[in-house]
């Protein structure tokens, strides 16, 4: 579990490959408040049959970018230990 949390910080998002909800597939971010606290998460998700692997994947680093400008918008602080090249 650890790595996984290491890779969810390194990357600026994370996967829900049907842990949920058997069928669907969901990738997201957090968006940070002005205390630098999570305030809520942008994401995007699909049935697996349309949301396939590949397309999950490839939307890590929009969502997260969409994510980021939310957070600015708000006058939130994204934390330093979370990832910022996205």
């Amino acid at each position: 579990m650890s790595k996984e949390i290491d890779r969810i910080i390194a990357d600026g998002w994370s996967y829900d490959r049907e842990e949920y909800v058997d069928g669907m597939q969901c990738v997201a971010a957090p968006v940070f408040g002005e205390l630098g606290a999570p305030i809520c998460a942008l994401s995007v998700s699909g049935p697996s049959v349309r949301v396939t692997e590949p397309v999950l994947v490839v939307h890590g680093e929009p969502v997260s970018k969409t994510a980021q400008m939310a957070a600015q918008l708000l006058d939130g602080v994204i934390p330093k230990h979370w990832s910022s090249d996205a």
